[in-house]
């Protein structure tokens, strides 16, 4: 009976990809985005437990990578398409670049499965990070949350293209980022950079709290550090 525990946390993560899809069909992307960090919840538990029992296996590894390609690469790519079309002011008709994400998802997630190079840090952003930074630039812009300048930058006819881009090149650039799973093996510079990351988090809750921001910036702001910490790592740190 215990196989099959990881499995179905595992079919949760999808279960919960699915659910945002029918609240983003409602328009609801503050519930599309709750739905995707609870489907992140499921799929940071579903290997562990699987390594906790003993039953790790392929159809669980496989199970992964198509819930990590629904919760995390098609919807985060379809809220970002949404975003632009109920938001930008131009031609909507460039915000369907939206929907490469949901591609080099796909494809990020199948270079992961066969890359051996990937076991406890990642080469290129992880799709749950991708997809997440989107939903929370999302609703932290289609909420009028932010400044009126950065949504007035955010509803820009090249903007949604531009971040499309760029999410998909990092998708499967040769760039190394850290892991926040823990291991005994974890070198140093992973724990200063999770120690700068962890720094980062707890200043931008104080300026949440002080500016009264939605909590979505804070998911915003931590991902983009994230990035930067390992772009800023690579320019300038000798592992």
């Amino acid at each position: 009976m215990k196989k099959y525990i990881p499995n179905t946390i595992t079919l949760c993560n999808l279960l919960s990809g699915v659910a945002g899809f029918v609240f983003l069909h409602r328009s609801n992307i503050e519930m599309a985005l709750a739905m995707m960090l609870l489907a992140a919840v499921f799929d940071f538990f579903d290997g562990m437990v699987a390594r906790a029992l003993g039953v790790s296996s392929e159809l669980g590894k496989e199970l992964d990578s198509l819930s990590d390609c629904v919760s995390f690469g098609v919807l985060p790519s379809l809220m970002l398409l949404h975003f632009g079309i109920s938001n930008c002011v131009y031609n909507p008709i460039f915000c369907y670049t939206a929907l490469l994400i949901a591609a080099f998802s796909a494809l990020r997630l199948g270079m992961f499965n066969i890359d051996k190079r990937q076991s406890s840090s990642f080469i290129g952003l992880a799709t749950p990070a991708s997809g997440i930074l989107i939903a929370s630039f999302c609703v932290f812009l289609g909420t009028k949350a932010g400044w009126g300048s950065l949504v007035f930058i955010a509803t820009h006819a090249w903007t949604i293209p531009a971040i499309s881009i760029l999410i998909c090149f990092l998708l499967v650039a040769e760039i190394p980022m850290f892991s926040m799973k823990f291991s005994k093996t974890t070198d140093k510079r992973t724990m200063v950079q999770r120690w700068v990351l962890l720094t980062c988090v707890v200043a931008t809750i104080s300026v949440c709290i002080v500016m009264k921001f939605h909590y979505s910036f804070l998911i915003l702001v931590t991902f983009i550090c994230y990035i930067l910490i390992n772009l800023l790592s690579l320019c300038f740190i000798k592992k």
